[in-house]
């Protein structure tokens, strides 16, 4: 693979990459460091480096003895910024929508009413 940027942040960028186009999905297993390592010519170092920053991501969850998996996506909304709902789940490629379920009057205390 061919690219700027370290190698690890290519063999990152690689598997990002694969499972954002839904090429590796939910549960998939990765191979292993020393197929990774062999893929790239890369060391071990660096595969691992390159899988604990996409661990880190949230793309994938490492089981000590099995091997490295895709985890599902978290859709979680970034609390460090201001963005609305809706502009937040569009930059993460969802729709935003709602739909009005049930309209009642009711009765309220005149307290509440003033308000």
């Amino acid at each position: 693979m061919t690219g700027s940027g370290t190698k690890y942040a290519q063999i990152a960028d690689y598997y990002r990459l694969l499972i954002d186009s839904k090429k590796l999905r939910e549960g998939d297993r990765l191979p292993s460091e020393a197929e990774i390592s062999a893929l790239f010519k890369a060391s071990r170092i660096t595969v691992r480096r390159a899988m604990e920053e996409i661990v880190q991501a949230g793309y994938i969850e490492r089981i000590q003895g099995k091997g490295s998996f895709v985890r599902t996506l978290k859709r979680d909304m970034q609390l460090n910024h201001l963005k609305g709902f809706t502009e937040e789940m569009r930059a993460k490629g969802l729709d935003a929508t709602s739909r009005v379920i049930d309209v009642n009057m009711i009765a309220c205390e005149a307290k509440a009413a003033e308000h």
